[in-house]
């Protein structure tokens, strides 16, 4: 179940903990890996400079169901 078990209901709480604690960019076990991107600079660079590296990646609709209601956000989307 990876760090499924850290997790509160206050998600981004424990995302902000745990950058102040990893770094800017750590990986989340739920439990398959996501990559979190904790900088709005990097995640410029990477995710909308070079966001076509990143189409039609694994979509963890289940989970992502279950934390927000849905596939939410740019990573989700494939056009």
């Amino acid at each position: 179940i990876g760090n499924m078990l850290s997790f509160r209901w206050e998600l981004d709480e424990v995302l902000l903990e745990w950058k102040a604690r990893y770094g800017r960019i750590f990986t989340v076990w739920l439990p398959f890996p996501m990559v979190v991107i904790g900088d709005h600079k990097l995640l410029q660079k990477h995710l909308i400079r070079q966001g076509e590296l990143f189409l039609a990646k694994k979509n963890p609709e289940q989970m992502m169901k279950m934390l927000s209601g849905g596939l939410l956000g740019l990573a989700f989307e494939d056009n």
